[in-house]
């Protein structure tokens, strides 16, 4: 008998049975309704950072002895007077920043081989001396322990200089400087060598540029108060600690301009910080773009720190499964907003 004639498969049917044998990529839909999204967007959490302990840091410089004011021409006491003012600006500079306390000002002098060698190191002493109660008696840095020591003859920036340049028998000067003692006729070799050429180069371009300064100022930085860290916040300092720009975006309301820009900037500055990378995603979540959030993320989703975030993530992208996994983890770590969110989705 003739099999009975069967209805045609509906559209929608007959597109799904063309495609029975065709490997087509899941396409994953948001399981979230629309009418409860923004209280998922609500339950994104931030971490506070460990409050930072004082840092000692320090602040170097050079005060080249050849420059426009042409410092080595000027006598001693007119030296001093130029070198306190500069220092001055740089000591003036740290105190200035709020929570900031100079703590030791360290200063080298650097020579070059110009004369007797004794007699070098002589002077320098001398000179040490005369700019450290110089310093002292005009409180370059108050009552800042301050050290002060000079080197006769800087001999180790001149072999750098001479490697670098393109003097004439440069080879030659370099094997002399690395192969014959100072006391046992250095500078004479250099003389006479290739008819003095060398050493008028070394007169002319190389030994000025190693008679310098160069300073140390080691200083340390206290933590400042919410409205300290907010003020300066406000006039576009990027000088703030981790946990002082978590202050400031807790003082501002949650999900304004200011409470984002403060979290997304510490961020960009703390790019190592758990903490800071978990806060920025957070901004970004509440704004439901979630590839910059999983930016964030993606390299501390096994950081407890991470999870309640990770949750609202895969929500946001349609992973139910994944986001009850995450979510169950942060409830467990004791994240009140996920704990919110389990109870949203029952």
């Amino acid at each position: 008998p003739t099999p009975p004639k069967l209805p045609p498969l509906p559209h929608h049917a007959a597109l799904h049975k063309i495609a029975d044998g065709i490997t087509l990529p899941k396409t994953r839909t948001s399981t979230i309704k629309e009418d409860i999204d923004s209280r998922y967007l609500t339950l994104v959490n931030i971490v506070s950072p460990a409050p930072e302990d004082d840092t000692l840091s320090t602040l170097k410089g050079s005060i080249p002895f050849d420059d426009g004011k042409n410092l080595d021409r000027l006598s001693t006491d007119k030296q001093n007077y130029e070198i306190y003012y500069r220092l001055r600006d740089a000591v003036r500079s740290l105190q200035q920043q709020n929570g900031t306390s100079v703590t030791r000002l360290r200063l080298t002098g650097y020579g070059s081989p110009v004369g007797n060698l004794h007699k070098n190191e002589k002077d320098v002493s001398m000179r040490a001396l005369s700019l450290k109660n110089y310093l002292r008696e005009n409180r370059v840095a108050g009552k800042t322990p301050l050290e002060v020591t000079w080197v006769a003859e800087d001999w180790d920036s001149i072999r750098s200089l001479v490697h670098s340049s393109d003097m004439s028998l440069r080879e030659a000067v370099a094997d002399i400087i690395n192969t014959v003692d100072i006391t046992k006729g250095r500078e004479r070799m250099l003389q006479d060598l290739g008819d003095g050429i060398p050493y008028k180069y070394l007169l002319d371009h190389v030994f000025p540029r190693v008679k310098r300064l160069e300073y140390t100022i080691s200083y340390t930085r206290h933590g400042l108060n919410t409205a300290e860290s907010r003020r300066l916040f406000e006039t576009g300092s990027r000088s703030l600690k981790l946990s002082e720009f978590f202050a400031v975006a807790l003082s501002y309301p949650k999900g304004s301009t200011e409470y984002n820009d403060a979290l997304d900037l510490a961020a960009r500055l703390f790019p190592e910080s758990p903490e800071a990378a978990i806060n920025a995603a957070s901004v970004a979540l509440a704004k439901k773009d979630t590839k910059r959030a999983r930016t964030y993320l993606e390299p501390y989703t096994t950081l407890p720190a991470a999870y309640n975030n990770m949750g609202i993530l895969y929500l946001l992208e349609g992973n139910r499964d994944k986001a009850e996994v995450y979510l169950q983890m942060a409830a467990a770590a004791e994240v009140d907003e996920a704990r919110q969110a389990l109870e949203l989705l029952k």
